[in-house]
């Protein structure tokens, strides 16, 4: 088994940046959503990466300056790991 980085070390350096950008590349996705429920004021883009590894979920974050949010998902389903969500709004 390998031994895990901390990549929160890295913050603000080109490996840190080079690092979260090859795991957004691989398990995030950007949206739009409106800022209201009538759907006429303006959009946000809103970055997502959602995993199963808590710390890694919490680095994206320190890398990235303290930049958005982590939460965690609801209780998975039996036989299902808990996932990790990391939103940028």
């Amino acid at each position: 088994m390998m031994e895990s980085t901390d990549f929160s070390s890295y913050a603000g350096t080109d490996l840190g940046w080079a690092w979260l950008a090859g795991i957004y590349e691989g398990e995030g996705c950007c949206t739009a959503s409106y800022r209201d429920a009538r759907h006429t004021g303006y959009r946000t883009w809103i970055l997502v990466v959602k995993m199963t590894d808590e710390d890694t979920v919490r680095d994206l974050r320190e890398v990235a300056g303290g930049l958005g949010t982590v939460y965690v998902d609801a209780p998975p389903p039996a036989g299902h790991k808990q996932a990790w969500t990391w939103r940028v709004f």
